[in-house]
């Protein structure tokens, strides 16, 4: 199927381009049949399952652009905060200049949530548990979707997302809404249960774009079995002197390398990525990385960064969870770009990083966590890993022969039993998780949803779940015990203030609500209540608050790590202490004072404290490493975490009036947390400029930037005199600033204007000679991003719309303007007829945001010449996202801003 025809099922030439541009000329099989012969843009549910690689992302988008086009909303569902962000960013700059209006939601990105509780957005990236938070505050949302796409599906297998996925899925199932439900997962062996649960149509798929080869590798030959045929054969590779894994895994690694072929190398830890890499870097001779290297120069030191630069040299790289974002994205880039031949991952890319990997080798070990100790072990990947991880490998659009995936083995043993586990067993069943999940903070959440309301509601909720519908169909659950159950978490809650129960219906209090709109588990609301209610008559301060959210049953989910000789031997219980106040360590002193109860995990919540406070103090990431033996990758995921623990903090101790300027100081530690940042860096830190992070907003607020207006004031040439020039020039481009045009002197000078023009003076001439006074200081922003029939712009910091014929004919006053100093424009170049009433309006539509609503903002010369007066210094254009508005017109203009930044 061409992707033209996609014309008869609603799509637009326009959008039809935009993919076509990006090379997508056909369809996939897969994406194919679920148009054709599944219904894709018709009504009810559909689940697709077929392998990683084989096209069911762009099943997804296919759905949420058709929903869009008919302004119907969008919630796009994806597991983790990378995927959201990628989607985000791709679905942007394919789909804002057609007004789509795109947003994210996750738990450190909160700034579109009340837009998303209000109904204004098209397409909503989310991530599980953030859409779960935003459907218990607001279930109505669901009224006005057309889709819900759930990407990752498989998920719900995970033992650490499963659960918060499975809710979400039996909340749609039960509301009645008009939306759809779209599941894309990966294949599972009894994964055909879901779509009956969700009474789903079911389209399987088991073919591969690009072929596969996966198997093993011993003494020096590559046994393999092609995914899409089946068949098996043998690749003579290298055999190194002697047959052991790591030399066997450095030599092929190294001679694809100089085949120009890149490898990716997924290890069973964190310090395996780094030790090997290093090894791989020794051994390689391989063109340096240097554009990556000239990236990681400006980001602020680690001991990751060190090692990773080292590696680098030599055209090879690390990729782990102990490296913080900004460096994971500059490897990720330069690896897509093909400057890096070698990397070597722990298990952080194996899910959705779409990158040009042409051979993946695998560890088949992983750690684990007990839950039930908190405790790691080693144990051997599932044959469902495998798959994921194996499906990197030639991946569609990125190799056009095929892919290898390798495991080594150094023996005849591990040859024969990996061959058994990986290649002829079939993938493990899918299990589920929501009966072992929190019972507490499930009953909670969907009676503060509004979901249920008695005893007999929930138990016919959870009845309806998946992991209810298959233990019923393997008899393996008790009805009465569950009951029991549930008598009791319902009295708890009652006792506990968070539900009312009148009339024998059962409503979640303000403080329950507040409670599950924040996400958070029963156990720690419960603990962050009591200290409320202790603290309420007293100061806080910033670190009594971090060492509280630490000491909540959701914080222990965020790892960190803390050896059995630091638990002994450490001095974070006299280093908590002595920062204390009197009031708060007399309220923790039998944790700080006693060993007998210094546990390793209280031990362990002090630490966490400790480091959060160096954090928003903006203590150097290299020495918080040094200092608390961790990663700075660690610090800011663990920052995420704490920073949604104080986010519910703020919001219970508002439901308990605790007093407002406490509630303000909660909310802000809230968002110091997610950069790590004092408060004065605040409003520099919400505008999301790509690189301006912790370090480079401490070097502005140091150099007396601390804020929007002084940052959008200073000119191109400071700023770089300050922070790097790819980000003084990013800074730049989003004021839209303009390099200063040098008058002409007889311009600038007064001019007395003739009472009575001779013929030999035009119009045009007579308003090029006037004085260039200006009648007002307002300052306008030309946003340009597209609402249905009206286009933003901000008006002295106030964000409004006009309508777009208003907009376009002010844009062209203002672009005037900045061209001359001057601005003046004739009557019939703004509109060929009617213009007084035109210019009339685009001053109703301005004046409530005007400083003076009396001031005479477009301005008549009496000779058929109209100008916006304002300085041309207080007009800034987003040229980025004005050229990509539909209307011709206010592209042109968005053209003529552009040369004028490059003549400048």
């Amino acid at each position: 199927m061409k992707t033209g025809e996609l014309i008869r099922y609603g799509f637009s030439s326009s959008i039809i381009d935009v993919w076509e541009k990006s090379g997508l000329k056909a369809l996939l099989p897969v994406q194919s049949m679920a148009v054709r012969k599944f219904d894709l843009f018709g009504p009810g549910n559909l689940i697709v399952s077929a392998p990683t690689s084989s096209g069911k992302t762009f099943i997804g988008e296919m759905a949420a652009v058709r929903n869009a086009l008919e302004n119907k909303k969008v919630f796009y569902c994806v597991p983790l905060k990378a995927l959201a962000e990628e989607k985000y960013h791709d679905f942007k700059r394919k789909y804002d200049q057609y007004g789509f209006r795109v947003v994210i939601s996750t738990r450190d990105r909160r700034e579109y949530d009340d837009r998303i509780n209000a109904g204004e957005f098209g397409i909503a990236v989310v991530v599980y548990e953030k859409l779960q938070q935003l459907l218990t505050q607001n279930i109505g949302l669901l009224d006005e979707i057309g889709i819900v796409i759930i990407d990752e599906l498989q998920m719900l297998a995970d033992d650490t997302r499963g659960a918060e996925l499975e809710l979400l899925l039996t909340k749609l199932k039960l509301y009645k809404g008009n939306f759809k439900i779209l599941g894309l997962s990966a294949v599972m062996k009894n994964c055909q249960i879901v779509p009956e649960w969700l009474d789903a149509k079911f389209l399987e798929y088991f073919q591969r774009p690009v072929e596969l080869r996966r198997g093993i590798l011993y003494n020096g030959v590559f046994h393999y079995e092609t995914f899409n045929t089946g068949e098996t054969g043998q690749e003579k590779l290298v055999e190194p002197g002697e047959n052991d894994c790591s030399g066997s895994l450095a030599a092929n690694v190294k001679r694809f390398a100089e085949l120009g072929e890149q490898s990716l190398v997924f290890l069973k830890d964190k310090s395996s990525t780094r030790d090997i890499a290093a090894t791989f870097a020794v051994k390689s001779n391989l063109p340096s990385a240097d554009a990556a290297i000239e990236e990681l120069a400006h980001l602020e030191d680690t001991s990751s960064k060190h090692q990773l630069v080292e590696c680098l040299q030599k055209g090879v790289a690390f990729h782990n969870a102990d490296m913080n974002i900004e460096e994971r994205e500059v490897v990720e880039r330069h690896f897509r770009a093909g400057a890096i031949r070698i990397l070597c991952s722990t298990s952080t890319l194996a899910m959705g990083v779409n990158l040009p990997a042409r051979n993946v080798f695998l560890e088949t070990q992983k750690w684990h966590t007990n839950k039930r100790f908190n405790r790691p072990y080693n144990a051997a990947i599932t044959k469902a890993e495998f798959e994921n991880m194996a499906g990197r490998a030639g991946r569609l659009s990125l190799e056009k022969e095929f892919g290898r995936a390798i495991v080594v083995a150094a023996s005849e043993f591990e040859f024969e039993s990996n061959m058994h586990r990986y290649l002829d067993n079939d993938i493990e069943e899918m299990g589920t998780h929501l009966l072992d999940s929190d019972l507490g903070t499930l009953v909670l959440n969907i009676v503060a949803s509004g979901i249920c309301k008695t005893g007999g509601s929930i138990r016919n909720f959870i009845r309806n779940s998946l992991s209810w519908y298959m233990a019923r169909k393997k008899g393996t659950l008790s009805d009465a015990e569950f009951d029991e159950r549930i008598v009791a978490v319902i009295k708890n809650c009652i006792q506990a203030g968070l539900f009312n129960h009148k009339n024998k219906q059962l409503e979640a209090s303000s403080l329950g609500f507040a409670c599950a709109t924040k996400g958070i588990s029963v156990e720690s609301a419960l603990s962050i209540i009591s200290w409320l209610n202790e603290a309420r008559n007293r100061a806080t301060s910033d670190l009594e608050t971090l060492y509280v959210a630490a000491r909540t049953s959701d914080a222990h989910n965020y790892h960190i790590n803390m050896s059995t000789r630091e638990y002994r031997e450490s001095p974070y219980h006299d280093m908590l202490g002595s920062q204390l106040g009197p009031d708060a360590r007399a309220l923790f002193r039998q944790d700080i004072d006693n060993s007998i109860y210094r546990t390793y995990e209280r031990v362990k919540e002090m630490k966490v404290a400790l480091i959060m406070n160096e954090w928003i103090s903006e203590t150097p990431f290299i020495d918080i490493e040094t200092k608390y033996n961790t990663f700075s990758g660690s610090i800011q995921r663990l920052a995420e975490g704490i920073s949604w623990i104080v986010d519910a903090i703020t919001g219970i101790a508002a439901v308990m009036n605790v007093g407002e300027t406490r509630v303000l100081q909660f909310g802000k530690l809230s968002r110091r947390l997610l950069v790590g940042i004092e408060q004065q860096g605040l409003s520099l830190a919400v505008l999301r400029i790509k690189g301006l992070n912790r370090h480079q907003i401490a070097k502005l607020v140091k150099a007396g930037i601390a804020d929007v207006e002084t940052l959008r004031a200073r000119s191109l040439d400071e700023l770089t005199g300050i922070i790097p020039t790819t980000l003084a020039r990013r800074i730049v481009k989003r004021f839209g600033s303009v390099a200063p045009i040098v008058k002409n002197a007889a311009i600038e000078r007064p001019i007395e204007t003739p009472h009575e023009p001779g013929p030999a003076l035009t119009k045009a001439s007579r308003s090029s000679k006037e004085k260039p006074l200006f009648k007002c200081r307002d300052k306008f922003m030309f946003d340009g991003r597209v609402e249905k029939k009206r286009t933003y712009i901000g008006i002295n910091g106030v964000q409004t719309t006009m309508t777009n014929r208003m907009f376009e004919i002010l844009l062209r006053l203002a672009v005037q303007m900045k061209k001359d100093g001057i601005g003046w424009v004739e009557k019939n170049d703004l509109a060929p007829d009617n213009t007084t009433q035109y210019l009339s309006r685009a001053r109703r539509e301005i004046e409530p945001f005007l400083l003076d609503g009396k001031s005479e903002i477009i301005e008549n010369n009496a000779f058929g010449a109209y100008r916006l007066s304002v300085p041309p210094e207080n007009l800034i254009f987003d040229t980025e996202t004005l050229a990509c508005h539909w209307m011709h017109g206010i592209k042109e203009l968005s053209e003529e801003v552009t040369s004028l930044s490059a003549t400048g």
